[in-house]
């Protein structure tokens, strides 16, 4: 057997450096090339966030004072909102529907803004 050949103790121990190496290598490259998709998802979403928002409108609900209506179509308009809610495995990827209730100080008004109109009852919406 010859010493110096194939199989000894340093060629096992250059053979190990060598894929130790090529194993930290790759993980640094697996890592930059995730670290790069995550700034092209958040750059995405930060896009479509702002294209959704120029696509909003701006919503009053107005009770009168002497309303004896009952709550049922509040109930039902807020219930509603629940169907904007998308899901799925990819939902990471998109940005989701805003939905932003502002009360403003005069009695019994709420205004908002979205998208979303045909979400509103009726009766209760007013543009």
């Amino acid at each position: 057997m010859n010493p110096q050949g194939p199989g000894t103790l340093a060629d096992i121990t250059y053979q190990l450096t060598t894929l130790a190496i090529s194993l930290v290598i790759l993980a640094f490259v697996f890592l930059g090339l995730l670290g790069l998709f995550y700034l092209v998802v958040l750059w995405r979403k930060e896009k479509q966030q702002h294209e959704r928002s120029l696509d909003s409108v701006l919503l009053q609900v107005a009770v009168p004072r002497d309303n004896e209506v009952k709550i049922d179509v509040a109930e039902q308009m807020f219930a509603s909102f629940y169907s904007i809610k998308s899901g799925g495995f990819f939902s990471f990827l998109s940005s989701p529907d805003h939905l932003s209730f502002e009360i403003v100080g005069r009695p019994q008004d709420i205004w908002w803004k979205s998208k979303f109109t045909g979400l509103i009852p009726e009766p209760i919406s007013k543009k």
